[in-house]
């Protein structure tokens, strides 16, 4: 068992979806000194390991999930907070709802939780041809929950967990599948219901374009689905 900390800050602005790199560019333009964690560039190349910053609508919020040392970066931020960001061309303020912060025991069990993932985006170009082809439900079942094992092993090693045992997961529902658009190639995105034998955090991010807000994950009792966007009229002001 490990224990990682996680810092979920709440701002009362709403936000879109489809707004969300804007929020993340505004914010790493804000910093007043460049920390890596918060764009995940190093040069002129990536940081190639699970992100320890993320953006995100919850509620219909802007808000920012801080994973372990983004927790510290994260109160670097706010020791030079300006409530003014520069929002693609529009200048807007920020108003702060709420910072929450935990520690959280992850592990692997022998009883399966459940859970929902929100805009998940398990698939690349090969595998997404290969998902087309594959005729059996089953078959393109086996094949999602083979990917998110992967994807939770990635979420471990990107916060230091080395889990004990197999991790295993099981797609219980796959509530809707839609086209969607990441890094301007065309994928498909998946809200779905599973369960696990991780103890994950709610509001981490699994899968693909998980720094603005891809493959939330969150309580499967819950009915609402706080990531869904707000209507267009509600955009971050």
């Amino acid at each position: 068992m490990s224990d990682i900390q996680i810092t979920t800050i709440t701002f009362r602005n709403a936000i879109s979806r489809s707004m969300l790199p804007l929020f993340r560019g505004a914010v790493i333009s804000s910093l007043s000194r460049d920390n890596i964690l918060f764009h995940n560039h190093r040069g002129d190349g990536f940081r190639y390991s699970y992100p320890l910053i993320q953006y995100k609508t919850l509620g219909g919020k802007a808000s920012i999930v801080c994973i372990g040392e983004g927790c510290s970066a994260i109160r670097d931020y706010f020791s030079g907070f300006s409530s003014t960001i520069a929002l693609g061309d529009t200048e807007t303020e920020l108003f702060m709802e709420s910072v929450r912060e935990k520690s959280v025991s992850v592990s692997t069990g022998e009883e399966m939780n459940g859970h929902r993932l929100v805009r998940w985006l398990p698939l690349n170009k090969e595998n997404y041809e290969e998902y087309v082809r594959t005729e059996s439900v089953t078959g393109k079942c086996a094949m999602l929950e083979k990917i998110l094992v992967g994807n939770i092993l990635s979420f471990g090693k990107g916060v230091g967990i080395v889990f004990e045992d197999e991790v295993k997961c099981l797609i219980t529902d796959i509530r809707r599948q839609y086209p969607a658009s990441y890094k301007g190639v065309r994928l498909m995105a998946f809200d779905i219901s599973f369960k696990t034998n991780v103890s994950l955090p709610y509001g981490i991010g699994l899968g693909k374009g998980v720094s603005i807000g891809n493959g939330t994950v969150l309580p499967d009792r819950q009915e609402r689905d706080d990531a869904d966007t707000v209507s267009g009229r509600q955009h971050l002001r």
